[in-house]
């Protein structure tokens, strides 16, 4: 009798362990598709605003010439692509985003607004999909014409390294 009580003993005590693993790499793999789904949820986002502020962009330029551009402030052409232009006061925050062409000068090649979820709204994009109070940077690169966009709230890896831009997660 007390050699089937030792077997039993040991039978469950590795049915724990087996259950433990499985747990283990359940709850792993469970963290990672949250992960990714997050990152793919803002990556996008990222595309789809990318693509409405390279319309607006395409759009404002079509009939102007590099003269025109150089009569027009900064803040009249962020005003006119939409959302909220940033100006040099908001340099920290542009820089956090990971853009690298933040000039100080008040005529620049490079415009920035932040669109928040009116802004989306207004632009005709869905914002079912958009974290309550997130909000997004728009670099409109006027000498490429060019769009690159970052998310202000942004993703965060496994690793802790946090990720704002389209282009940064794209290659991530």
């Amino acid at each position: 009798m007390k050699k089937n009580n030792g077997v039993t003993l040991l039978i469950l005590i590795i049915t724990i362990i087996i259950m433990t693993i499985i747990l283990g790499i359940t709850i792993s793999a469970g963290t990672d598709l949250i992960r990714n789904t997050q990152k793919n949820r803002i990556t996008t986002n990222l595309y789809l605003i990318q693509a409405r502020a390279t319309i607006l962009l395409d759009n404002y330029l079509f009939d102007k010439d590099e003269t025109a551009l150089n009569t027009i402030s900064n803040t009249e052409i962020g005003n006119q692509l939409g959302g909220v232009y940033l100006g040099i006061d908001k340099a920290s925050l542009i820089s956090k985003m990971g853009f690298k062409n933040i000039n100080p000068s008040n005529k620049t090649s490079h415009i920035y607004c932040q669109w928040n979820e009116a802004d989306l709204k207004n632009q005709g994009i869905d914002t079912s999909n958009i974290t309550q109070g997130e909000s997004f940077i728009i670099d409109y690169n006027l000498e490429k014409m060019e769009v690159d966009v970052a998310s202000v709230k942004g993703y965060k890896d496994s690793k802790g390294r946090e990720y704002h831009l389209l282009s940064e997660l794209k290659d991530e």
